[in-house]
């Protein structure tokens, strides 16, 4: 929202958050830090590390903030973004069943406690695909993929729910560059206790890198060095990162190994994506690959 008001002429826009790096929740420290750097590149006054102590105005009118250090910020206009939580009142007076976060429980087949009644979408609960915990995932394409299956699920069991847990995959555009992520990624794994190592690799998106238009994507994997597992992936750089993030939360879904990737078959032209001797996609599988024959141990 701040960056897209940002481009209207005539407007200051102050962006206030506590955390080191904006959507530090969704990327990783080092990919977080490239959002702020394409953030420094727009007209948005950006105050990290900081928090919104009050907000101040009078006759039930806000005129500004003041944050935790005394400053205060003008304004005509406050957005206030600090999460959501289900509004499930009419589930919990109805006796369906919530769990610990108040989303509806359901099953495999997005059936509730209550016969012939279904939740999908932001109110029901998501277990998280690799970690197995209850997780807060309300992401469209989330609620896409539950409404497929309770669709076809509804009047008798049709089909069965093709994954056991949620994957949160997120893309976005930032002063013309796509961020995107899917997956555990290694805040989260150091939380759930679960062993990794990445990968790492940065090249053009099209071939040669001298074609006008051309821009770099960054890409790391996620990897479970026992098997080599993908549970996770981050983006920067062009347009078609936003498709990438999607062939990688393919792979997870799927089980799929940094080794079988490296024989990932694909088509290339040189007007529309990368040369297929240097995919970043199979570079930072083979980049992991390299990590756990060295070692074996947790390697960044």
């Amino acid at each position: 929202m701040a960056e897209q008001l940002s481009q209207e002429e005539g407007k200051e826009i102050h962006l206030i958050y506590r955390a080191r790096y904006c959507l530090h929740r969704s990327f990783s420290p080092d990919f977080a830090k490239r959002i702020d750097e394409a953030l420094g590149g727009t007209k948005i006054k950006i105050h990290y590390l900081a928090q919104v102590k009050e907000i101040i105005g009078g006759n039930d009118i806000a005129s500004g903030v003041c944050l935790n250090d005394g400053t205060k910020i003008e304004a005509d206009l406050i957005i206030i973004a600090m999460g959501f939580t289900p509004n499930t009142e009419i589930a919990a007076a109805s006796r369906i069943k919530l769990n610990e976060g108040k989303h509806i429980e359901v099953d495999n087949y997005l059936r509730t406690n209550i016969k012939d009644v279904y939740a999908a979408g932001d109110c029901a609960q998501t277990i998280g695909f690799i970690t197995g915990r209850t997780d807060s995932i309300m992401l469209a394409s989330t609620a896409a993929s539950e409404a497929r299956v309770l669709g076809h699920n509804l009047y008798k069991i049709r089909i069965k729910r093709d994954f056991s847990g949620t994957l949160s995959v997120f893309a976005t555009e930032l002063n013309g560059t796509v961020f995107a992520s899917a997956g555990v990624l290694e805040d989260d794994a150091r939380k759930s206790d679960i062993d990794y190592i990445t990968g790492f690799f940065e090249d053009f998106d099209r071939h040669p890198g001298s074609i006008p238009g051309t821009e770099k994507i960054a890409m790391k994997l996620v990897v479970m060095p026992e098997d080599g597992q993908i549970i996770g992936g981050e983006l920067a750089g062009g347009k078609s990162s936003a498709e990438i993030i999607n062939i990688i939360a393919l792979a997870i879904q799927k089980h799929v190994t940094v080794y079988e990737l490296i024989s990932f078959q694909m088509g290339t032209h040189p007007l529309l994506n990368t040369a297929p001797t240097k995919s970043v996609l199979i570079k930072a599988a083979e980049d992991a690959i390299e990590k756990m024959s060295v070692s074996g141990k947790i390697t960044t």
